[in-house]
């Protein structure tokens, strides 16, 4: 190859090089567009005589392990709600009638697979499902702060006990059930259920790259909490970019007042929220999950463990 030759192939390899480097500027200089870089008050601003829907989807895989038997399985919940905001008052705490639109179960096993869907009406051959629907498929009032808390819950509790006592099993074993999946029953599930998903925002304005803690949404079985913790990424077009991670190691220990029992629980989430910076509203959120627990007793391990799917959002109906 001659001097000219390598002369301009070493000028195409300096072209390229200049080029790549033009690239990766614009791409990174069009990433930036639109973007915001100063404090923005994350709160709900929810207005009254406006109504919002509120959607709750979550799924799980979940696999167990007793005495060297495995079992595998799947379970699927909708819930869907409208908000109707009667008055907000100056702190911003709003006054909502909740309705249920639609609640969706589906449990699926070694015995098969069982599904609940107050919009279909399938319940028939689903008690137990159905039971366990009727915790969420009412209508009722509560109290929202401008930080997703439940101030007041009313018109709940009284409705509970009339589902369980009519259910073709008996009430005493769907208590149990449920206190199983959750320890807190009645209007505390409907609580949780709202400030697990709604509890997000931080005490004042925050700017990109700032951090805030989530308070502890309620207790492990084992003691150990789980405070959330968030992070605003970035803004853009008025939407709030933020990521919420949360974990509670394995911390093996004895059941208090229950000799030989012993249990162990961890798990670990991580997610996403797109928050519209003017409502507070949720346009997209999606988290990922994962959990363990085992429980010993009398020399007897059972294991179970998953991981879970959750999507939510509420907006402006």
């Amino acid at each position: 190859m001659d001097r000219r030759s390598k002369f301009v192939w070493i000028m195409l390899g300096v072209l390229a090089v200049v080029l790549v480097l033009i690239g990766a500027v614009a791409v990174f200089i069009f990433s930036r567009l639109g973007q915001e870089t100063g404090p923005v008050d994350l709160r709900l601003r929810l207005e009254p005589g406006k109504s919002y829907a509120f959607s709750v989807q979550r799924s799980a895989e979940v696999s167990s392990k007793t005495d060297g038997e495995r079992e595998k399985g799947s379970h699927s919940l909708v819930h869907d709600y409208t908000f109707d905001v009667r008055e907000v008052d100056e702190q911003g705490n709003a006054k909502i009638s909740v309705t249920c639109d639609r609640f969706r179960m589906r449990d699926k096993g070694k015995d098969g697979e069982t599904e609940y869907d107050s919009a279909a009406d399938s319940a028939e051959g689903s008690e137990s499902l159905k039971s366990r629907a009727d915790m969420f498929d009412q209508s009722f009032s509560l109290t929202l702060s401008p930080r997703g808390r439940v101030l007041a819950l009313d018109r709940v509790g009284e409705q509970y006990d009339q589902p369980l006592a009519e259910a073709e099993i008996s009430a005493e074993s769907v208590r149990l059930m449920v206190e199983q999946m959750d320890p807190r029953v009645g209007a505390q599930l409907v609580k949780a259920l709202i400030e697990g998903s709604l509890a997000i925002y931080p005490e004042g304005p925050v700017q990109p790259g700032s951090r805030w803690q989530g308070e502890p949404l309620g207790e492990a079985v084992d003691g150990a909490v789980s405070p959330r913790s968030f992070q605003l990424k970035r803004r853009r077009k008025g939407i709030a970019i933020v990521t919420l991670r949360s974990e509670v190691p394995g911390t093996p220990s004895g059941i208090p007042g229950a000799e030989g029992m012993k249990m162990d629980v961890s798990s670990s989430e991580k997610g996403t929220l797109e928050i519209d910076e003017a409502t507070g509203c949720i346009v997209r959120g999606e988290t990922t999950e994962k959990f363990f627990f085992a429980f010993e007793m009398q020399g007897k391990r059972s294991v179970t463990s998953g991981k879970a799917w959750q999507k939510v959002t509420l907006v402006e109906k």
